[in-house]
């Protein structure tokens, strides 16, 4: 049995959990180390339990705790080598062999769970993806991505659950208040995905079978939860597929923990 939980996701902090038999991962660590720590003992789990966590790139929103995590826990920390380099430059350093850096195309092994991953569009270096295999179980898990490039569906297709950015409305987004700097780079092939976008991507995955979805990293001012599940529902139901029947369908909360999903 997988257990899932998104602990919050979205502009302002982003960390996950996967639990497989003995061996519990986290994703990302934005937010505070204190954030991050309620919410993985509510999940019967300690901070020590983690066997690793997995960074999908350097910006802030993922990697908050990382100094306090780094500091305070052993926990290793698997990244690219362009995330790693990024990491250090900021300033935040770790003893060597804490320090994994995930190889460009082999899976690798973190105890009861396979990992491989994947490079994602976004404005910095070294940006993936993941995908983790659980026996015979799988996941996917995609958020900060510019644009939908021709080979990422072959990178992803066919798993049990996708976590799936679906960040911005685009109208909302342009009337909102933000600098036009911020907008061009949100819209932009290394910035972010738009619930339609996500939607009709996501669907062909559906489509082809896929059986949980998880909407994630929305915009606190150009989104909402409704929103991204109305456009994303909507799509699903055009191509025959039918939510709470033939997909399971949720959107992760910015400041809450998601609901347990098992599969």
């Amino acid at each position: 049995m997988v257990k899932f939980i998104s602990l919050f996701s979205g502009s302002s902090r982003n960390s996950s959990v996967f639990m497989y038999k003995k061996t519990p991962i986290l994703i990302d660590c934005g937010g505070s180390m204190k954030q991050i720590k309620n919410g993985v003992e509510e999940m019967g789990l300690y901070l020590d339990d983690i066997k690793g966590l997995f960074i999908t790139h350097s910006h802030i929103d993922h990697i908050n705790a990382l100094p306090m995590l780094i500091k305070y826990t052993d926990i290793p920390v698997y990244a690219s080598y362009g995330t790693h380099e990024e990491i250090f430059d900021k300033g935040i350093n770790m003893a060597k062999d804490r320090r994994i850096i995930i190889p460009d195309i082999q899976t690798f092994s973190v105890d009861d769970i396979d990992v491989s991953s994947f490079k994602t569009p976004h404005d910095t270096n070294g940006s993936i993806g993941f995908n983790f295999f659980f026996g015979n179980k799988s996941a996917s898990y995609a958020t900060d991505i510019g644009c939908i490039e021709s080979d990422f569906k072959e990178k992803i297709k066919g798993k049990d659950l996708l976590f799936f950015e679906s960040n911005h409305d685009v109208e909302m987004l342009k009337n909102s208040y933000r600098p036009a700097h911020i907008k061009q780079r949100i819209l932009g092939n290394k910035g972010h995905l738009s619930n339609e976008v996500s939607a009709e991507f996501s669907t062909g995955l559906a489509y082809a079978g896929l059986k949980r979805l998880m909407l994630a990293h929305l915009s606190g001012e150009a989104n909402t939860p409704e929103l991204a599940y109305s456009v994303t529902e909507t799509a699903l139901i055009r191509k025959g597929i039918k939510p709470g029947k033939d997909i399971e369908l949720y959107v992760a909360s910015r400041d809450r923990k998601s609901n347990l999903i098992e599969f």
